[in-house]
């Protein structure tokens, strides 16, 4: 089994979408086996839907929150390898959901995906332990750079 976890790693480097899914077949591991699941935390409706239609042509299995209640209740009842954490969110902004994320011991990866200065964000993510930034407007190939590195 942790051969075909470190298998289909490299598939979602290295592969197009098409031939990783075949791959998966032949593997018997299903349309997504056992890969990753990524929620996204962000306000933005068509960033939101951006981001996820990129990651999902990736293989990877995506949920959004448009806040940050709604990811505090997902990531109390789901299992997730990644999050895509926007800080300005409605309802609780993404600095308080990391807190009271972090305080349940819950430490998953978390990629944080902000236009605020960077070098407070980076800051003050230390304390969270956040190790991966991406700063807004960005490219989808630099976010998938930043997912593939936190999971690996």
């Amino acid at each position: 089994m942790k051969n075909d976890k470190i298998l289909i790693k490299s598939l979602n480097l290295f592969h197009p979408s098409r031939v990783r899914l075949k791959i998966l077949k032949r593997l018997n591991l299903g349309y997504y086996g056992s890969m990753n699941r990524i929620l996204i935390v962000e306000d933005e409706p068509r960033l939101a839907q951006f981001i996820e239609k990129g990651l999902k042509k990736q293989g990877f299995a995506t949920f959004i929150a448009n806040n940050g209640q709604k990811a505090l209740s997902l990531t109390q009842n789901e299992q997730f390898d990644l999050i895509l954490l926007d800080l300005g969110l409605p309802v609780m902004d993404g600095w308080t959901f990391l807190a009271i994320l972090r305080n349940k011991g819950n430490q998953i990866p978390v990629v944080i995906m902000t236009a605020w200065d960077q070098e407070e964000t980076r800051s003050k993510g230390q304390g969270f332990n956040v190790k991966k930034y991406i700063e807004k407007p960005f490219r989808f190939q630099d976010l998938l750079e930043q997912v593939n590195l936190s999971l690996c």
